[in-house]
């Protein structure tokens, strides 16, 4: 069970959706915020990347879990993917539960299937 303030952070991210199919290219500040207002302080990396969040979530006192599969996520983890064609910035979102979640509902771990697809990712999670 986790330490802190995970439902805080489901509702953010649930309150915060883009009406767009695949958000509105906002994922970072959208986690970032949901975070924050669960009590934890991330510093955003200084180049404000989705990609470069894994490093602030660390020092938040989240851990590396690896490219962690479905079934083995719980509410509150946080998913960082490296920059990938067409998505130089990366991509991070929170797992609420049931979904992925950044500025948009996402139908998988995978932002876009077509241009995630093989790519590399970690899960982060605080207990």
């Amino acid at each position: 069970m986790a330490s802190w303030a995970v439902g805080t952070a489901v509702i953010k991210i649930n309150g915060s959706i883009s009406k767009k199919q695949y958000g509105e290219g906002a994922c970072a500040s959208h986690v970032h915020a949901a975070l924050h207002a669960a009590g934890i302080h991330i510093i955003p990396p200084a180049s404000q990347d989705a990609k470069d969040y894994g490093p602030s979530l660390l020092m938040a006192g989240f851990q590396d879990k690896g490219p962690l599969k479905e079934g083995s996520w719980v509410a509150g983890d946080v998913v960082v993917f490296p920059k990938v064609s067409g998505h130089p910035h990366g991509h991070v979102a929170i797992y609420d539960g049931v979904h992925w979640v950044s500025d948009f509902v996402q139908p998988t771990i995978l932002a876009n299937r077509h241009d995630y697809k093989g790519s590399s990712y970690i899960v982060y999670r605080k207990d």
